[in-house]
């Protein structure tokens, strides 16, 4: 019991720690140049996926189609449903929109702010409207 615990408060303080320790020692460009979502190239829904990580997305959400797994326990409660298939069903101007906190669920809003330009955020929706089960 105890060494579950300890566990639980190293992985909280690695998962809280991380975004600092990489903003002291990066020293590459503020923002970070995606391709555009006109782009249907594979390039493009490689940028999707680029955007979704960079974003750090998968902390609380997993794409079981695109072997991504969530790096927090699914029984945490700031663990994000796996997201194959989602933004299919709930379409992409849906999902746009609860990731700039225009709509909510049950009266709460996504959790995280995103911070993407429009064309980014519409590059990240576009890769994500297409993860569906194969």
């Amino acid at each position: 019991m105890v060494m579950k615990l300890i566990r639980q408060a190293a992985m909280l303080v690695l998962l809280l720690a991380a975004p600092v320790g990489v903003a002291l020692f990066y020293s590459g460009p503020a923002s970070t140049a995606y391709a555009s979502p006109a782009d249907d190239s594979a390039g493009a829904a490689m940028n999707g996926k680029a955007i979704f990580l960079d974003q750090h997305c998968q902390t609380c959400h997993s794409l079981d189609v695109d072997n991504i797994h969530r790096m927090i326990k699914e029984s945490s409660p700031m663990a994000g449903p796996d997201l194959t298939g989602v933004v299919a069903k709930k379409g992409a101007d849906w999902t746009t929109k609860w990731l700039k906190h225009e709509v909510k669920i049950d009266g709460k809003t996504h959790r995280k702010t995103i911070h993407l330009n429009d064309e980014q955020l519409k590059t990240l929706v576009s890769w994500l409207e297409k993860q569906e089960k194969k």
